[in-house]
């Protein structure tokens, strides 16, 4: 049995959360525990060569290492209680990189933060909602900019629509709750789906195409396909190490894209930037159309699994609807709102 370095356990939105440290300290892993008796776990890890190494992010000192490992983790458990995504966390294993957030508009934080609470004011005993929301865990899982969020938060606070009750067990945490003005301004915005993202930004590729890159020969061909039929595709060199330049231009490509292509493998399910990729298109309510590789339906995420995958033997019936979407002009094809 493995040796257990220290172990915290705490109750969030009737969902039971328990997070251990093992020793010597790389791995951290989590328990969720849901209302309804179903269970879901998954693990953090840590090279340990990034502790205490500047501009890692990663604390030195034992003490403070494991209190910020411990918040990382249960933050993710947070953070997929009020996204509704944590059947996308089982048996799991997320390796730390140091963060390079994705810019995402003003609205479209907005309308993170008021979704994640109106699901806790759903899951709250009482229904009032009340609930500390972990602004860093929610950052950390989306990949968002924590000083942007948290300006987003306070411009809601400014227009009544959540109210501030205090601070939460740390300087990361809000305690706050959903008004019913906040409930009708998010009414209104999941019905009009053209919401900035899309108008904010100089849409000049029709289709992102993200995949491992142990997958280059079908990207490369799929590619050749889109633009025969007649579409503009953006696509990234995966063998690059990350590091601002790439992750620049990953943020550019999804920026610049109408819609993404995810190419679904056994790697693209395990490459971080691949799941950062349609993570980050799901966040700026892109289109995502999963093209199935040697897995099924059942292999995929939760947010993946409610969109339309395509097998990838059918690639051409994909090629040939985002053709007709692209090709006629429409402004709004592009955009896939999801309740959450």
């Amino acid at each position: 049995m493995a040796n257990v370095d220290i172990e915290r356990k705490e109750e969030y939105l009737r969902h039971r959360i328990t997070a251990t440290v093992f020793a010597p300290g790389e791995v951290c892993g989590v328990r969720i525990k849901k209302p309804n008796e179903g269970r879901v776990s998954f693990t953090e890890y840590v090279d340990p060569v990034l502790r205490g190494v500047k501009d890692s992010g990663v604390p030195g000192d034992k003490d403070a290492y494991q209190a910020w490992l411990l918040s990382r983790a249960i933050g993710r458990a947070r953070a997929a209680i009020v996204l509704e995504s944590t059947p996308e966390l089982e048996e799991k294993r997320f390796k730390y990189l140091p963060p390079e957030p994705i810019t995402v508009p003003e609205e479209e934080l907005e309308l993170i933060i008021l979704r994640a609470l109106r699901v806790a004011k759903r899951l709250d005993r009482n229904h009032t909602g009340r609930v500390a929301l972990d602004a860093m865990g929610i950052c950390e899982t989306l990949n968002l900019d924590y000083d942007a969020f948290i300006y987003s938060n306070q411009r809601l606070i400014d227009r009544d629509s959540v109210e501030p009750l205090g601070g939460g067990w740390d300087p990361h945490n809000y305690l706050e709750a959903i008004t019913e003005y906040g409930l009708q301004a998010l009414d209104e915005l999941e019905r009009a789906p053209q919401a900035a993202t899309q108008a904010d930004h100089d849409l000049s590729h029709d289709v992102f195409l993200s995949f491992s890159f142990v997958n280059d020969a079908e990207a490369a061909d799929i590619k050749q396909r889109l633009e025969a039929a007649g579409l503009t595709v953006f696509i990234a060199t995966h063998e690059v190490e990350g590091g601002d330049d790439f992750a620049e231009e990953i943020r550019e490509g999804l920026q610049s894209s109408r819609e993404l292509c995810l190419l679904v493998s056994r790697e693209s399910l395990e490459s971080e930037w691949v799941i950062t990729e349609w993570g980050a298109a799901w966040v700026l309510q892109r289109r995502i159309t999963p093209v199935l590789m040697g897995v099924g339906h059942k292999d995929l995420p939760e947010r993946l699994s409610r969109r339309q995958c395509v097998p990838f033997d059918e690639i051409d019936r994909y090629i040939d609807e985002a053709a007709a979407r692209w090709r006629t002009g429409s402004p709004t094809n592009g955009i896939e709102v999801t309740s959450t």
